[in-house]
Formats: C-alpha cells, sequence, structure tokens
C-alpha cells in the first residue's frame, strides 16, 4: 500500500523553538484541527485550521508564557465547542492552567495549587472523568520527586502528593495512563540512573516504583528447540527451518522489502549457532521462547 503525501505547508506562519514539540487536537469542526505552540520566546499561542481549507491567525493565549520551546499540554473540555484546558510549567517553574477557546475568550492563567517543576517541563494529565471536566496531572519537582495532583479543570484541584516517595532524574517528564475499568492509573519515568521505572495507583495510594527490566532468560536446559511459524488464515502453523549457505539466523522482512529478505534476530543464550535461517518468503518469523 504506498501512501501519498501532501506537501509540507507553513499554518499560518507559526514560529517555534526549534526541537520543540506541537499540541495537536481534533477541533469540534470536522476535519479540523486546535494547534497550540510556545513560540520563541515562550508566548504561548494557538490557531485552528487544517491544510486544505488553511488556518487561522495565531492568537495569544491570555497573555500566557513558559519556558521558550516549552510544550503546551492541552484538554477537550466536556459540553464546550472548541474549548480546552491547558497546562504549563511558568518561566520559574510554576504549573499554571487557563481554560477557554478562541470564540469566548480565555481565564487568566493561575497557579495549580502552586505546584513547581523543572522550567519547560512537559505536564502530564489524564483524565478521572472527563465528563466533569475532572483531571489528574502528574510532575517531577525540580529536584525530581514525582507528584501528582487531581481537580477540576475549571475550578478547583486538591493538594500535590508525593508519589510512593518516587525521585526520578530531575526534568524527567511523567508518563500517565489511566488502566481501564478503574479509577487508577499506570506512570513510567526515568529514574535517577536512567532506568525506566513504573508504579500503578491512585487517591487510595501507590505501589512502590520498580524498574522496567527485560525478562529473566531461562536456564539453557529448559529452552525449547526453535520453531518457524507460517501465518495462515486460522492461525500459524509450524515449519521446519531451512539451512542456507548465508551462516546466519534471520527472518524474512515485511512483504515488498527491497533486498534478499533476510534481517538478522538475535537469538536467547544456548540456542544452535547457525548455519540455520529461514527462505525469503512472507512467512512469519522464528520464534525463540
Amino acid at each position: 500500500m504506498s501512501i501519498n503525501w501532501t506537501p509540507w505547508s507553513f499554518p499560518a506562519q507559526g514560529s517555534t523553538a526549534p526541537g520543540s514539540s506541537i499540541t495537536v487536537l481534533p477541533a469540534s469542526t470536522t476535519g479540523q484541527y486546535a494547534l497550540f505552540i510556545s513560540d520563541p520566546n515562550g508566548y504561548i499561542y494557538t490557531t485552528a485550521g487544517n491544510p486544505q481549507i488553511g488556518w487561522g491567525d495565531w492568537t495569544w493565549v491570555a497573555q500566557g508564557q513558559a519556558a521558550p520551546g516549552s510544550p503546551v499540554t492541552a484538554i477537550p473540555l466536556a459540553n464546550a465547542v472548541n474549548e480546552y484546558a491547558l497546562f504549563i510549567a511558568s518561566p520559574n517553574g510554576e504549573v499554571m492552567t487557563t481554560a477557554g477557546g478562541v470564540q469566548r475568550g480565555w481565564r487568566t492563567w493561575s497557579s495549580v495549587a502552586e505546584g513547581s517543576t523543572t522550567p519547560g517541563q512537559l505536564i502530564a494529565a489524564a483524565p478521572i472523568n472527563a465528563e466533569l471536566d475532572q483531571y489528574a496531572l502528574f510532575i517531577t519537582d525540580p529536584n525530581g520527586y514525582t507528584y501528582w495532583i487531581a481537580g477540576d479543570a475549571k475550578a478547583s484541584w486538591g493538594d500535590w502528593t508525593w508519589i510512593a516517595e518516587g525521585q526520578a532524574s530531575p526534568n524527567s517528564p511523567i508518563t500517565a495512563l489511566p488502566i481501564a475499568g478503574t479509577n487508577q492509573f499506570i506512570l513510567f519515568t526515568t529514574g535517577l540512573t536512567g532506568e525506566v521505572i513504573t508504579t500503578t495507583g491512585g487517591v487510595a495510594g501507590w505501589s512502590p516504583w520498580t524498574s522496567v527490566r527485560k525478562a529473566a532468560l531461562r536456564p539453557v536446559s529448559s529452552l525449547p528447540p526453535l520453531r518457524f511459524l507460517k501465518q495462515t488464515s486460522t492461525g500459524f502453523l509450524p515449519r521446519t527451518p531451512t539451512a542456507t549457505p548465508t551462516g546466519s539466523l534471520a527472518t524474512p522482512k515485511a512483504a515488498g522489502a527491497i533486498g534478499h529478505g533476510y534481517r538478522k534476530v538475535k537469538l536467547f543464550p544456548g540456542h544452535p549457532s547457525p548455519p540455520f535461517t529461514c527462505q525469503p518468503t512472507r512467512e512469519v518469523s522464528w520464534l525463540c521462547s
């Protein structure tokens, strides 16, 4: 399948710091999008439109300012047309918020319970009850300690709470996702030594932060032989591997790939060394389990 891309265009001549992220949300008008940026001086701007019909003018959001190049977290407000709650870290690191839109205007930027983070950090947001505009925010403070808060994106917030006595590398953002069917979240961030760490929890408390490590390999004696699988309409069927003069273990690339169709595969310790390989077909993969 081929994908045809339109030429790159310049949405209303907007500008931000090189390397900055662009926040994009679907606008209520079908096929249009709302964009949010901080410009090279940190001022917060928004526009809406699409490449086909064009873009509106960039407008300053409630005279807000963050550190240059800061990301803008945006959440669509329930029961409001083209209105959003925005969150940024101010130039001195204070967590700030506003809500509104271009048509009806924006509220004055205000502090989220005097929370503080590193200037330029992403403020993570996850829904608690999106229909009531209730959200949770997650940050690391200037020392890397992990904090969260819950509240109403249009009204009041609770208190910032330390998450499982966690500490990340300073300026590390937190990635947060709601756990389906619960009122809990799963979080990920970067630990002090660079490892990926995670916790789950919510209002009732948090599990200890743990490292996301590779699964431990089983002893060599317990490893089964290599298997090759062929994809069929009813599932996967075993195939016998075949040897070739290449002397390396490989799997075929995706259909349509150029070249001889092989790509190398890392084996678990203890599996037989080459020569084992697969023929260049559309069959799926070696399994080393």
